[in-house]
């Protein structure tokens, strides 16, 4: 559903019944759900109310119908009995091995093209996630926000596979998410609670209040340092919670600062580093948003090639994988319409074109590679794409 945001009057994609964060103020904006079409009363049985029915149906039935009936009936019987037996054998045998284990088989169904599907609601793309590393298996895993109905849920997702391993308690109201490296995350409640997260079993979590939202963050040695909207510095020791002076090296700003390889609403190109080479994406400063792709290597020029493709109607994104580039981006005659484009990262050549499936939204608010995927957060879903071919390898959320 296509909302304006009511501070800066931003276009939003707001899922029905859902809500997210402006990008651009930090307004959250709402959707109401849809409601469900009233269903057309059946229309009354015919039974045929003549003499010649009224006699049929006072006539016994003939003795072959009644033994077709009683075998039909003692088939039914046995299968329900053998059902019930199946049923009694197999669910002690999955309790057995965990509730884990009950809730991932519970959790997945296989999609139309094949990828797997994990079902947790909605992910948030306001905030969109982290890149954490929960099993150390050199593919980031993903920490975000989820919830049937509101984000309000810490959740880590198992990069490789799609599985979801952990999933945090809901609190009442989660308005932000702090990545913290690979080591970890944090989320702050609408109370200020701040709730930092490890990045690997047993997931423990220490909680500590804040003055206020959260504008600023940045890593120490052990250490987060924070900064809130009222002006005040906080550091907090790391696991233990207790205040202690953090000098962070980095901060990272909440508002107003977007990932490498994003380009928004109001961007006019963004920079993306891997190793010595250079990947800009940028768009026309005139007419029509076209985009272009820029490669260097140590400063020096390896391709450059403007695309056939344009923004789309909220921005794009530029992802790199080995021998692989990836790009979110539209028809410029269908702006509202995303699609991944693929092409060579040694010439620039394109690989494939495909549509973005289920999707009501046209840019993607994460685009990121994992070590194996490009990964996205878009309309409700995180989406794992193998870079060679586009296809959707697996799913979390709607």
């Amino acid at each position: 559903m296509l909302l304006k945001c009511e501070r800066c009057g931003a276009p939003l994609e707001v899922p029905a019944g859902s809500a997210i964060r402006c990008p651009y103020c930090g307004t959250t904006a709402s959707a109401p759900a849809l409601q469900a079409a009233p269903q057309p009363p059946a229309p009354p049985p015919s039974y045929g109310y003549g003499p010649a029915f009224q006699n049929r149906a006072q006539r016994p039935l003939p003795v072959a119908t009644r033994n077709r009936f009683g075998r039909a009936l003692v088939g039914l019987i046995i299968t329900v009995g053998i059902l019930a037996g199946v049923v009694a054998g197999v669910v002690p045998l999955l309790t057995a091995t965990g509730s884990s284990a009950v809730q991932a088989a519970l959790g997945k169904v296989t999609s139309p093209v094949g990828a797997l599907r994990a079902s947790v609601g909605s992910w948030s793309s306001s905030p969109a996630g982290c890149f954490i590393d929960a099993n150390g298996d050199g593919i980031s895993d993903v920490a975000g926000l989820t919830g049937p109905s509101e984000t309000n849920q810490a959740t880590v997702v198992d990069g490789k596979t799609g599985q979801v391993l952990f999933t945090a308690p809901a609190v009442k109201k989660a308005e932000q998410l702090g990545c913290l490296g690979a080591n970890g995350f944090f989320v702050v409640e609408g109370n200020f609670q701040v709730d930092f997260f490890t990045s690997r079993s047993p997931w423990g979590r220490t909680q500590v209040m804040a003055r206020d939202k959260v504008s600023q963050y940045g890593e120490g040695s052990g250490c987060v340092q924070l900064r809130t909207d009222d002006g005040t510095t906080q550091g907090i020791q790391l696991p233990g919670g207790a205040a202690l002076t953090c000098p962070a090296t980095t901060l990272h700003r909440y508002y107003g600062e977007r990932a490498p390889g994003m380009m928004g609403l109001t961007d006019h190109g963004t920079e993306l580093s891997v190793g010595a080479r250079k990947y800009n994406l940028t768009q026309r400063a005139s007419g029509t948003e076209i985009l272009t792709v820029k490669v260097t290597d140590n400063g020096r020029p390896v391709w450059e090639k403007e695309l056939t493709y344009a923004s789309c109607t909220f921005g794009a994104a530029i992802a790199v994988a080995p021998g692989k580039i990836m790009l979110w981006a539209a028809q410029p005659s269908e702006r509202n319409k995303g699609l991944l484009v693929g092409l060579d990262e040694a010439t620039g050549s394109q690989l494939y074109e495909l549509p973005i499936s289920d999707s009501s939204s046209d840019s993607p608010e994460f685009f990121k590679y994992n070590g194996k995927y490009v990964v996205a957060v878009n309309w409700g879903a995180l989406r794992a794409y193998e870079p060679a071919t586009g296809a959707e390898a697996w799913r979390v959320g709607r």
